[in-house]
């Protein structure tokens, strides 16, 4: 039925993203109401297969590769209705739907992780809370590398005098920067809040809040770097247009690496954290020199 819905909800984003490009192509306005009608229908089913795979996995549907990337093309296409419906953005419609329908149908060919998975994670409150952030932090800065590709584009005309297709379909750089400024500190704090509640499950799973040699923690805390760099720099030395256009999708870029690769190639904490037969918190290890009563996990 899951599978039967996400098909469904990426036919939605087909059709939305083929609106969205006849605009950007076009200008028509109808074209962008098809596409944020559409895009909302995508998302009604998309949130449905959400809700099912959650009772599924008892703890949190982001288990898999599969399912992460599915709940993150739904938290993308949701922030990105509300970006819209606040300030009129149709042309970034044509950046985001593209890429929430290659994330969901990845997230449709991909295997799902089974019912049951990640069990180990059941005595550790707030972890749904974690990764929701985590991933809605994600959701804001893939906004902010589209608007920053969208920056790039508008510049590159401008500067060469090419004024293609695109050009008048583009909000300005005045208003693409000051976009872009919105979502990097909105995901800088919620990247900070999901760093420092995972630092604060480490500690209570393995007795030290960070791990430089789990790929996971090393690659979000040099997002977390470039980022507030990024931030630092536009408020102290007045930092605007393509310097930070171009260190947006850098930190993008490697925000994306260390979600893919923590479940393409897992490694380090985050990998045992997805092993179901791991111990749970608040578990105590075994005494070796104690007999054995029965099944570790019964």
């Amino acid at each position: 039925m899951t599978r039967a819905l996400l098909s469904a909800a990426c036919h939605a984003y087909a059709i939305a993203a083929v609106a969205y490009l006849l605009y950007l192509v076009r200008m028509r306005g109808r074209s962008a109401a098809v596409g944020a009608w559409a895009l909302l229908a995508g998302m009604v089913l998309h949130g449905a297969v959400i809700v099912f795979r959650y009772h599924q996995m008892v703890v949190t549907p982001v288990s898999s590769l599969a399912d992460g990337l599915s709940f993150m093309a739904w938290l993308l296409v949701g922030a990105y209705l509300v970006l819209d419906r606040a300030y009129r953005l149709p042309a970034l419609g044509a950046f985001v739907t593209p890429l929430a329908l290659t994330i969901t149908v990845s997230a449709l060919l991909v295997p799902s992780a089974p019912p049951g998975a990640m069990r180990a994670l059941l005595g550790m409150p707030g972890l749904v809370a974690h990764v929701c952030v985590a991933f809605a932090g994600m959701a804001l800065f893939a906004l902010a590398g589209g608007a920053a590709l969208l920056y790039l584009v508008l510049e590159r005309q401008m500067k060469g005098k090419r004024f293609g297709f695109a050009f008048s379909r583009l909000p300005s750089l005045e208003i693409l920067d000051d976009l872009n400024r919105k979502l990097v500190v909105g995901g800088f704090a919620l990247l900070s809040i999901t760093i420092a509640s995972g630092a604060l499950f480490a500690k209570a799973r393995w007795g030290s809040y960070l791990d430089m040699w789990d790929p996971k923690d090393a690659l979000s805390l040099l997002a977390w770097v470039i980022f507030g760099g990024l931030i630092a720099a536009r408020l102290a030395a007045g930092w605007r247009g393509t310097r930070v256009a171009v260190l947006t999708m850098l930190g993008l870029t490697v925000l994306m690496t260390s979600w893919v690769g923590l479940f393409a190639f897992p490694a380090g904490r985050h990998a045992a954290m997805q092993d179901g037969d791991a111990p749970v918190p608040s578990q105590r290890a075994p005494d070796p020199s104690a007999k054995a009563e029965g099944p570790a996990h019964g």
